[in-house]
């Protein structure tokens, strides 16, 4: 394992450390003693960064119980700024009551990184900072992050605050945030990258024929949908015959070339299985190449390139055509906003409102007439670049 000082901090973290998301529940039914028990694992292999938040079913009081013989050998890292029923809340007595709250779910003392979860634009980036600041002052925590924000609230909260690290999607086929986000940051704040093996695509073990059942969430996830997924595919061949070049796995060199990348303190692997644990972890001590680093941009390149071709009439099909099962539809809007907001044709605050009217017949059940009405709101939006 490799570590790194987080810029202008004393927290050292490992370059891959562990993400908590699959004690919600999202991959299957959890099992804790299991997951405690990966969690400890990953310690023994020398991992000593911790991620989790709030929203992640009981991923808070799960952790601390795992990490409590190693408690000072680690770093935890939380977030703050989501509510319970999925709102967004940053003010500064939300901030303070969520970091307590933590605290107690975790069982220590301490957050050594708090992360700001999502922006929240009702609340100026000041009230949060003060908020983040106090926390400090008072010992609850060592240092504070930022993550999921656009660009420019990302200025805001490094010209009033001091955030140690940015946490962002970052993968081989997810590339938007870390160039939007990095030459902002200017190395004052490391770069914290979310789902390295993009859901699992990047492990080479999902093919075109595969099938998901039941609530798994990649069955919406725009990665696993239409052009993108096939996209996706044409990269993980490429991937694997790079990586059969230096005796690696394909994932393994999705995760050394997201590491590669300058101001990536570290990427986060979220399996729950200890075999691929050891492999994800293994990564970091792969020997990597600046050869071998830009033959991989070469490939997401060219095939960043074809995707955008391919684009356009895709979106286009979708919104213009009624689906032929609802259900699909409904998750095909999805995949047009995903990409709509990462290709910078919409504004994600005109998206979330028609955003959240889709999403609340995830539970509710798939309305025709509000279906056809977002695709119709979607298809005005968009009007202009596919006119």
């Amino acid at each position: 394992m490799q570590y790194e000082r987080l810029p202008h901090t004393n927290l050292e973290i490992s370059t891959v450390g562990m993400g908590c998301y699959a004690a919600a529940g999202v991959y299957g039914e959890f099992d804790e003693e299991a997951f405690v028990d990966l969690l400890r694992l990953g310690y023994d292999e020398g991992v000593t960064l911790y991620d989790t938040a709030p929203t992640y079913g009981e991923g808070e009081k799960v952790l601390g119980r795992a990490v409590r013989p190693f408690r000072g050998e680690v770093v935890l890292a939380t977030k703050v700024g989501l509510t319970p029923d999925g709102g967004r809340d940053c003010s500064f007595e939300h901030i303070k009551c969520s970091a307590e709250q933590s605290l107690r779910r975790l069982d220590t003392g301490y957050i050594d990184l708090l992360q700001v979860h999502f922006d929240d634009p009702a609340t100026p980036v000041a009230d949060t900072v003060g908020a983040l600041d106090t926390l400090k002052r008072e010992g609850k925590i060592l240092e504070y992050g930022i993550g999921h924000l656009p660009p420019g609230r990302v200025k805001e909260y490094l010209a009033v605050g001091s955030p140690a690290s940015s946490l962002m999607e970052l993968n081989c086929v997810s590339r938007e945030q870390y160039r939007h986000v990095f030459p902002l940051l200017d190395g004052s704040a490391g770069v914290i990258g979310f789902s390295p093996s993009a859901r699992g695509l990047l492990a080479g073990r999902v093919g075109i024929d595969t099938c998901l059942f039941g609530d798994d969430p990649r069955r919406f996830d725009p990665l696993y949908r239409g052009e993108k997924f096939r996209s996706v595919l044409r990269v993980v061949e490429e991937l694997r015959d790079l990586a059969a070049e230096i005796g690696a796995s394909p994932v393994q060199a999705a995760l050394r070339w997201a590491l590669h990348l300058p101001g990536v303190s570290a990427v986060l692997t979220g399996t729950s299985s200890p075999l691929h644990l050891r492999e994800n972890l293994a990564a970091a001590d792969i020997a990597w190449s600046e050869q071998l680093q830009e033959r991989v941009n070469q490939v997401l390149d060219r095939e960043e390139e074809r995707f955008a071709q391919e684009l356009p009439g895709e979106i286009r099909s979708i919104l213009r055509n009624a689906p032929s099962c609802l259900q699909e539809g409904l998750w095909d809007l999805v995949y047009v906003m995903e990409h709509a907001v990462s290709c910078g044709w919409v504004e994600e605050g005109d998206i979330l409102p028609l955003f959240g009217r889709l999403w609340a017949m995830r539970e509710a059940g798939v309305d025709e007439g509000e279906l056809a009405s977002i695709r119709s709101a979607l298809d005005g939006l968009l009007l202009e670049d596919f006119s």
